[in-house]
């Protein structure tokens, strides 16, 4: 069983696939991402024009478990009279 990362060029789910790297799945998953991240980083200082922007990871069914553009979300937070935050 094995985690698949996909660097891409764009955050679409359907954006062309570069390059293509199978790690095992009984890696932490936030481990295949960091490991996504610095693939990404060392690409991109090689080929900056025409090289990957970002990555995906599938898990060993091919269902995505995490893309890179996850991390540019901001989400707002509220905190309400009672103390409780509420997520938008």
């Amino acid at each position: 069983m094995w985690y698949t990362i996909q660097l891409t060029q764009g955050a679409a789910w359907n954006a062309p696939v570069l390059e293509v790297h199978s790690i095992p799945s009984g890696i932490h998953i936030v481990d295949v991402d960091r490991i996504a991240q610095g693939l990404l980083r060392s690409t991109g200082q090689t080929t900056r024009r025409l090289g990957p922007t970002n990555y995906r990871i599938l898990d060993p069914l091919g269902r995505r478990v995490r893309p890179s553009a996850a991390k540019a979300v901001r989400r707002k937070t509220f905190t309400s009279r009672t103390g409780r935050t509420y997520w938008a």
